[in-house]
């Protein structure tokens, strides 16, 4: 997880020089996860946890957002038919990253940014659940394409704040291949570097 991060911060100041501005949204977030495991049944979960999203602007509009989720659950619902039952887990961590080039406007005397934005996304979760007095792990990969909504105030030149809106079609695979949704809700404060015009 250190290298992780150490990676993404090393790109983030790389790449901050490539582009005209730098905008950063460390935020706290929820998630809906929804799943179909077959012709009648699905499954769903509702993580929470934190982000990290970085947004590299062009003089143009031109952006290019990089964004990357880590969050945990605690319970996994699955319905079969039209019984719903909901599974106490231990241990539900999803962790999910996007690559989206998109644009950016500006208005509000370049104060307020909003942004759309769509790119792959790919990204995992697990968690393990006590079966007949075993515990039994699960995990899963997900690969879907990302649909990007994003908006920023700045109160000063450098601090604001954002909130941001992403739609995720998704294949998960587990045992086989399964379509799912991912819903995502992020908001914190907001940080920006590189001249305001």
């Amino acid at each position: 997880m250190k290298k992780i991060a150490l990676m993404l911060f090393c790109l983030a100041l790389v790449s901050a020089h490539a582009f005209a501005e730098f905008v950063m949204v460390p935020g706290l977030g929820l998630s809906y996860y929804y799943g179909s495991t077959g012709e009648k049944s699905s499954e769903s979960m509702l993580p929470f946890g934190v982000g990290l999203d970085f947004s590299y602007l062009t003089d143009s509009g031109f952006t290019l957002c990089m964004d990357n989720d880590f969050q945990y659950f605690r319970k996994v619902t699955t319905k079969v038919d039209s019984n719903s039952v909901g599974l106490s887990v231990n241990k539900g961590l999803v962790w999910n990253s996007r690559i989206m080039p998109g644009y950016t406007f500006k208005f509000a005397k370049d104060n307020a940014y909003l942004r759309l934005a769509g790119g792959p996304s790919v990204g995992t979760f697990g968690y393990e659940v006590e079966v007949a007095k075993k515990n039994t792990v699960y995990t899963s990969i997900t690969v879907g394409l990302a649909f990007h909504v994003g908006f920023e105030y700045f109160f000063t030149n450098l601090v604001g704040i954002g909130i941001s809106i992403n739609e995720i079609p998704t294949l998960y695979s587990t045992s086989g291949v399964g379509r799912a949704n991912i819903f995502n809700l992020k908001v914190g404060p907001s940080f920006r570097l590189g001249e305001k015009k």
